[in-house]
Formats: structure tokens, C-alpha cells, sequence
């Protein structure tokens, strides 16, 4: 299997176990979304608690240059966390979520751009 499409089942796999999870409140449910054509991947959590509507983003991936570029993350373990246990490696993971400075910072430990 190529590489992205390898990374393509992992994105999978990690968002079926988060979206297969219950979510807080009967009213709400998870969606998965795949746009597998641009590559984004977005698990979404939507409904409503009492008088609050739901509707956020639980985690966003792109695969962009060959790297998952992870754009938000909500999880309480982190994603990147799972995609690592995976064999994917730390310079293919891009935590897009923190500005680049911070990437740096890392001392490589996750891809800069």
C-alpha cells in the first residue's frame, strides 16, 4: 500500500473510534465527514444539550505534501498520539494547529512547513 494511502486508513481508523464513541447527550450524535478526493477529513459533533446547540469540529486532517497536517484537535489523548502508534512518523505529522514558531520549537519533533 502507498503512503497516503496508508495514511488515508489511518485517518479512518482514528475517526471510527472517535465516532463511534458516545457522544454527552442523547440529542447529539457524531459525524464523519471524508472528502477523500481533497483529502480532508473532518469528525464533527452535532446536536443539541437542553437549549445549547452542538456543532463543532472534534478533529480536522488534511493530507497535504504527503503529511497529515492535523488542523484541530479536540481529543483528550490527541490524534497525533494514535497516527504515531500507527508507525507513522513524527516528521509526517504536522500539529497545524500551532503556529510555526512553536513547530520549531518542538526541536523537530513534528514537520514544519
Amino acid at each position: 500500500m502507498d503512503k497516503i494511502a496508508l495514511y488515508r486508513k489511518y485517518i479512518e481508523e482514528v475517526m471510527n473510534v472517535y465516532g463511534n464513541e458516545t457522544p454527552a447527550g442523547k440529542d447529539v450524535v457524531y459525524q464523519q465527514v471524508f472528502d477523500r478526493q481533497n483529502d480532508h477529513y473532518y469528525l464533527m459533533r452535532i446536536g443539541w444539550i437542553g437549549q445549547t446547540r452542538i456543532h463543532n469540529c472534534v478533529f480536522h486532517c488534511d493530507i497535504i505534501n504527503n503529511k497529515i497536517w492535523i488542523q484541530e484537535d479536540w481529543t483528550e489523548r490527541g490524534i497525533a498520539n494514535e497516527f504515531l502508534e500507527r508507525g507513522i512518523t513524527k516528521p509526517d505529522i504536522v500539529l497545524a494547529f500551532n503556529p510555526p514558531y512553536i513547530r520549531q520549537i518542538a526541536g523537530g519533533a513534528y514537520a514544519v512547513e
